[in-house]
């Protein structure tokens, strides 16, 4: 299912998992809460902006292509494009499961994972146990590829596949990669735990990024854009 190679994917899975202390400290400098006692509203999307720029770099490094999904007027999720044009998002694995579990059909993975209709005979991974994580209760979707594609705003051809990242930071760091159907159901998993870094400093080899300086250059490499960019699948 994944097309990517390993390095690329070593470099994801520790981007997923890695927070950098220099970025936390200066966020609450930003916010005026150097001592930790104070409100911290904007730690979540601090903490994703963090995830999705460093995939971003990524995808810059490795010379592949990016979508950024925009679902209403504060939230932007990243996703990086395939070299068989299948699409890679991200997820907490916490929140990935009450999705597929309980949201609504219009959220954008349950209507992006309508492009893995094509799996939609392949058997239910866990079906007749409890262990499948990730039960829909609504199988059958009230939307269509044609809904789906304008609600996306996507405008150039359908992604092969939809392969989900989902990761755990809580305990023991985790990731693994999934597959949905366009009935939500699990039909593909692949554990890719094991290509996590305990040391990993986020040092991307064409960037000289520096983790262990006092003066952040990750922070600083995170905010200079890109060089190539493109918000939209590619033909």
């Amino acid at each position: 299912m994944i097309s990517l190679d390993d390095k690329i994917l070593k470099d994801i899975v520790n981007g997923l998992v890695y927070s950098d202390p220099e970025l936390r400290q200066l966020y609450l400098q930003s916010i005026l809460n150097e001592s930790g006692e104070g409100t911290q509203n904007s730690s979540h999307q601090h903490k994703w902006d963090q995830r999705y720029n460093t995939i971003l770099k990524i995808a810059d490094k490795f010379d592949l292509k990016y979508w950024k999904i925009k679902r209403g007027k504060l939230w932007e999720a990243l996703s990086i494009i395939g070299p068989e044009n299948e699409l890679y998002v991200f997820f907490a694995e916490k929140n990935l499961r009450k999705i597929i579990r309980n949201a609504e059909d219009s959220h954008y993975l349950r209507l992006l994972n309508l492009f893995n209709g094509h799996y939609n005979k392949m058997e239910e991974l866990f079906e007749q146990t409890s262990l499948n994580l990730f039960a829909s209760k609504n199988n059958e979707s009230k939307f269509d590829i044609d809904d789906a594609r304008e609600m996306l705003q996507l405008i150039e051809n359908n992604p092969s596949r939809v392969i989900v990242f989902g990761f755990d930071v809580s305990f023991i760091s985790t990731v693994r990669a999934y597959v949905f159907n366009a009935k939500n159901q699990l039909v593909w998993e692949q554990e890719l735990t094991h290509l996590i870094d305990t040391n990993y400093q986020l040092v991307l080899e064409n960037d000289n990024v520096n983790a262990g300086t006092k003066e952040s250059k990750i922070e600083k490499d995170l905010k200079e854009p890109a060089k190539k960019r493109i918000v939209q699948l590619k033909k």
